[in-house]
């Protein structure tokens, strides 16, 4: 008699205590083995409220499925390596991360978010972030699924981009069942294969929406933490970086729409405000730098002609940030470079001066601008003494003064050639 600190006490030690309860009879065998009586309905008075069905399949889906896509890391040897990020767009995306984008209605949010995805799909950086690594796109649209379909040819045209590999879904995944769960990896899986590319961007539009198909209500906490426990169980298995789009509430400084569980379960927020120039801006991430994340406006871009000859018109997000004296404005002030920085910035300007030559068939790099491969820039930033020491410390200088600058958005780039913004040389 007694509890396990009296076991404890008497001698019992606590590796013995997991061996017997690893020993136990499964507790369906017991059940089923007991009298009818004892598994009796109880009465109505006792009965409580049925759970939501988001949290009905929680207890049958906790199985085999959990135990294999845990990850494990064991401490008891010296961890001396270091544990880098696994990006996809480096200072952005990486795998096994969730990220969350939000803004009220009309605000722009899918908008950059699909131009987010062309990106990656693509393998290209984005808005002064690295691409790391080409990835496969999965994109379930909740709402508006012919609206995202046709913004996201606009902006391949716009970029003279002819084939992608995103897959879009429309409609409501189902994550309140353990069958919908695995359908939902099954589609993510089967995109990769059809592809043959790994799929590392996964985006659920909106997440009001998907709580909302899943039988939760988005003010509930628990319908919030159950939701965001099932997509964290599907990203285990398929190790992406998800992203999620929500609304902000009445009160938009106070972030999502909500119970607060649900900023509480994403690595960092995006929050966009502003209405012709708009401004994207990372807060309360985990282990990455807040602030500007970006500035963006929208054009109008025609698809082509209906049946009536009437043009079909979609707006997308803008190629180029918003001019200098905007992105001031927008909290994007100038600011004083470092020896390093300063070295690898008048290092572009005089390769470009040099040897910069235009880009005619690339719709991304502004008509007239000369630009520069990063060959021959990191050349010429060699050639001013980036760095005295090994060539490895040179190259890191070299990056990272490369994406100090983009950053601050001194110099932009696309497909492998970068040029310096005009007013900045």
């Amino acid at each position: 008699k007694g509890d396990v600190t009296d076991w404890i006490a008497a001698g019992g030690k606590p590796c013995e205590l997991l061996t017997l309860c690893h020993s136990l009879p499964d507790a369906r065998s017991i059940t089923q083995a007991l009298p009818s009586t004892v598994l009796e309905r109880p009465s109505a008075k006792d009965q409580r409220p049925s759970p939501s069905p988001i949290h009905q399949s929680k207890a049958a889906n906790y199985g085999h499925r959990n135990q294999a896509a845990r990850r494990r890391w064991d401490f008891d040897e010296p961890q001396d390596h270091v544990v880098a990020k696994r990006w996809i767009m480096k200072g952005l995306l990486a795998r096994g991360e969730t990220s969350g984008w939000i803004a009220p209605p009309k605000a722009g949010k899918s908008a950059l978010v699909g131009d987010l995805c062309v990106a990656v799909a693509a393998g290209q950086n984005w808005r002064g972030k690295r691409s790391k690594e080409r990835c496969a796109v999965v994109y379930f649209a909740l709402e508006r699924g012919d609206l995202v379909r046709r913004r996201l040819i606009a902006t391949m045209r716009r970029d003279g981009i002819t084939t992608l590999p995103i897959r879009l879904v429309a409609g409501n995944p189902d994550f309140a069942t353990p069958h919908g769960i695995t359908a939902i990896i099954n589609e993510i899986n089967e995109a990769s294969t059809h592809f043959g590319l790994s799929v590392g961007l996964i985006v659920f539009d909106t997440y009001a929406k998907l709580i909302a198909a899943n039988g939760g209500d988005e003010d509930k906490a628990s319908d919030q933490a159950a939701l965001l426990a099932k997509i964290s169980e599907v990203n285990l298995e398929v190790d992406c970086h998800v992203a999620l789009i929500g609304h902000t509430g009445k009160d938009q400084s106070k972030g999502p729409r909500g119970s607060n569980a649900f900023g509480g379960n994403y690595d960092f927020e995006v929050r966009i405000k502003g209405e012709d120039h708009r401004t994207a801006s990372i807060v309360e991430a985990n282990d990455a730098p807040e602030g500007v994340l970006t500035t963006f406006t929208m054009e109008g871009f025609e698809l082509g002609r209906d049946e009536d000859g009437d043009p079909i018109d979609i707006g997308i997000v803008a190629r180029d940030a918003p001019a200098q004296a905007d992105a001031q404005e927008a909290g994007l002030a100038q600011r004083k470079l470092s020896p390093s920085q300063r070295i690898a910035f008048e290092a572009l300007c005089e390769a470009i001066n040099e040897a910069g030559e235009l880009q005619p068939g690339n719709p991304r790099i502004p008509a007239g601008q000369r630009a520069v491969n990063e060959d021959l820039w990191r050349q010429y930033a060699y050639k001013r003494s980036i760095s005295n020491a090994t060539q490895d410390a040179k190259l890191k200088a070299f990056t990272r003064a490369v994406e100090a600058l983009l950053a601050s958005h001194h110099v932009s780039t696309w497909d492998g050639f970068y040029w310096v913004n005009r007013g900045q040389s």
